[in-house]
């Protein structure tokens, strides 16, 4: 495996198109971020379409069955959790 290319958050937005370009190219990128790391990394399209085709083997079809002793929020709780966390990133920002 080959060593990944170190960047800074700063270096990738200042030059995403030219990173991009290395990973198509098959680069691994590694961007040291203070949150933490994260990698840009090629994936065989091949491979990925192939993976995908496997799961949806899998995947049943229409509404999943209730699992016994699990409840899940309601669609509407859902949507006001969802709505009420962005107000509060919005606010953030």
């Amino acid at each position: 495996m080959k060593t990944p290319l170190r960047v800074t958050v700063e270096e990738v937005e200042k030059n995403f198109d030219f990173i991009f370009s290395l990973v198509e190219r098959g680069e691994t990128i590694l961007i040291e971020a203070p949150k933490g790391n994260v990698m840009m990394v090629p994936v065989n399209s091949a491979y990925s379409r192939l993976e995908e085709e496997k799961a949806a083997e899998y995947m049943p079809m229409g509404p999943m069955a209730p699992i016994p002793g699990v409840t899940l929020p309601s669609d509407a709780d859902v949507r006001s959790y969802v709505d009420e966390t962005l107000n509060e990133l919005n606010g953030d920002l």
